[in-house]
């Protein structure tokens, strides 16, 4: 995820700015959440825990292929379109 926004944001647009604040939230929920994760892996056993995130992230996923307008999605200037 990391490794790829760089390459996203220069191709979309997007500011350096924009940039390193995505990045800072992706390592701070990573930071804030592995503990979390890793106590519930321990507790009832890494299986159930990746089956879930695997069936989250496909859930989200699909979600964001069917929204119409996502709402950080960067509209084409008018006046240049």
């Amino acid at each position: 995820m990391a490794a790829n926004l760089g390459a996203y944001s220069i191709g979309h647009g997007q500011s350096l700015l924009l940039l390193g604040t995505m990045l800072a939230l992706y390592d701070g929920a990573e930071v804030l959440l592995q503990p979390v994760f890793g106590t519930l892996s321990d507790r009832i056993g890494p299986r159930p825990v990746l089956l879930g995130g695997l069936t989250a992230f496909a859930l989200f996923s699909a979600a964001f292929v069917l929204a119409r307008d996502p709402a950080w999605r960067p509209r084409p200037d008018p006046v240049t379109a």
